[in-house]
C-alpha cells in the first residue's frame, strides 16, 4: 500500500492542489469562501519483530485533503461546511472535493428554525461514520473485558436490524487501516462483526482473546490495546433521495457537533448542514436544532442504508436512515 508518487510530491504541486480548490470554489459560486484548507502526506515505514520469531516491514503512504467553507449572501453567514476526502494513493479528486465543499456550504444559507417532535433522520456519512466508530468501541474486546461495553454477554444476540452488516477488514486493498500485521505481529484478516443484525464476535488481541475465551483477530494496537481496522458497513436498496421521498417528518442531518459515546449509548448534538424534510421533500436548511437518542436503540430503529458508501478515514459506511429520533428545535410550539 505504497504509491511512489506520493513521497515524491514537490511544494510546488502541492501548492497546485490547493489552488485548484479555490478555484473550484470560487468558479463554482462567489458567495462561497474556503476559511481553510489543508492537504497533508505522508510517508512511514513500520518494522514489527517479536521474541516468537515473526518480522514483518511495511511500508504506507497517505494523502489527505480536506475544505472548511462558508457561504455569504448580504449580511447573512450560512453554517460552516467541512468535506473531506483520504486515501493511500496518489488518487483524490481535488474538482470533486471543492465542488461538494461549495454545494454543501450554499445548501445551508437562509436557516429557519423548527419545533421539536421525534421523527425519522438521515444520517450523511460523515455522521454514520461516528455512529459505527462509536459501536466498534463497544465491540472491542478490551472494553468488553473492563466491563464498559454494554455488548457484554450478547454474543449471539440481535442488536440491530436484519440488514445491518459489519466487517472488521485489515485486508481491504489499500484501505488506510489495513496491513500485513497488527500491533503484536499477528496477521491481519477479515472479521465479520455483526451479520443480520447479530453480534458475531468481538475484536481482541491475544490479550483480550485469552481473557475473553476467544480467538484473537489480529487488531492488537501498540501496548495491550485493541483497535478497529477498516470497519466496512454493507451498503443497503437505498438512494438518499429515495430516503427523503419516504419520509414524511423528518430531518437529514449533514454534521453533527456533540457525542456518540458507547458506553450507554447517548447520541446528542446540534447538527450542521441539516435540513427539514416534510412529505418526502427537503423544505430549507435548520438552525438551532439538535438530535437525541441512543445507539442501541437507533441499530434497531434503521430502516434503510444508501447504495453508495463513502470512505471516512477508516471507515467505509452508507448514510443512514432510522426512526423515532428526537428532534429539538428552537421553534415555537
Amino acid at each position: 500500500m505504497y504509491d511512489w508518487r506520493i513521497p515524491e510530491l514537490g511544494v510546488d504541486e502541492a501548492v497546485e492542489f490547493m489552488r485548484t480548490a479555490i478555484s473550484v470554489v470560487k468558479d463554482r459560486d462567489k458567495r462561497v469562501s474556503i476559511v481553510n484548507g489543508t492537504l497533508s502526506i505522508a510517508s512511514s515505514h513500520r518494522t514489527i519483530a517479536n521474541s516468537k520469531g515473526i518480522y514483518c516491514e511495511e511500508q504506507f503512504t497517505t494523502m489527505y485533503c480536506g475544505l472548511l467553507t462558508v457561504a455569504k449572501e448580504g449580511g447573512e453567514i450560512g453554517s460552516f461546511a467541512y468535506e473531506d476526502q483520504s486515501s493511500r494513493k496518489m488518487d483524490l479528486n481535488i474538482e470533486r472535493l471543492a465542488v461538494k465543499a461549495a454545494e454543501k456550504a450554499l445548501s445551508s444559507l437562509k436557516p429557519k428554525t423548527v419545533k421539536s417532535f421525534k421523527g425519522t433522520v438521515i444520517l450523511d456519512p460523515d455522521v454514520s461514520s461516528m455512529l459505527f466508530s462509536a459501536l466498534s468501541a463497544a465491540y472491542n474486546g478490551l472494553n468488553v473485558w473492563r466491563g464498559i461495553s454494554p455488548l457484554k454477554g450478547k454474543l449471539g444476540e440481535k442488536i440491530a436490524v436484519e440488514q445491518l452488516e459489519i466487517i472488521d477488514d485489515g485486508v481491504r486493498p489499500w484501505g488506510l487501516a489495513s496491513s500485513k500485521a497488527d500491533g503484536e505481529g499477528s496477521p491481519r484478516r477479515t472479521t465479520t462483526v455483526v451479520e443480520d443484525g447479530v453480534l458475531k464476535t468481538f475484536i481482541n488481541n491475544t490479550f483480550t482473546a485469552r481473557l475473553l475465551d476467544m480467538e484473537e483477530t489480529g487488531n492488537a494496537a501498540g501496548l495491550l490495546d485493541v483497535a478497529p481496522s477498516n470497519t466496512v458497513v454493507k451498503p443497503g436498496d437505498y438512494d438518499v433521495e429515495e430516503m427523503v421521498e419516504e419520509t414524511d417528518a423528518g430531518l437529514y442531518v449533514g454534521r453533527l457537533s456533540g457525542h456518540m459515546r458507547f458506553e450507554d449509548g447517548l447520541v446528542s448534538g446540534t447538527v450542521k448542514q441539516a435540513f427539514l424534510i416534510e412529505n418526502g421533500e427537503r423544505r430549507y436548511p435548520v438552525t438551532e436544532c439538535m438530535i437525541s437518542g441512543n445507539l442501541y436503540d437507533i441499530l434497531k430503529d434503521i430502516t434503510g442504508l444508501s447504495r453508495e458508501v463513502e470512505v471516512k478515514w477508516n471507515n467505509i459506511v452508507p448514510a443512514v436512515m432510522a426512526k423515532n429520533i428526537s428532534i429539538i428545535g428552537g421553534g415555537k410550539p
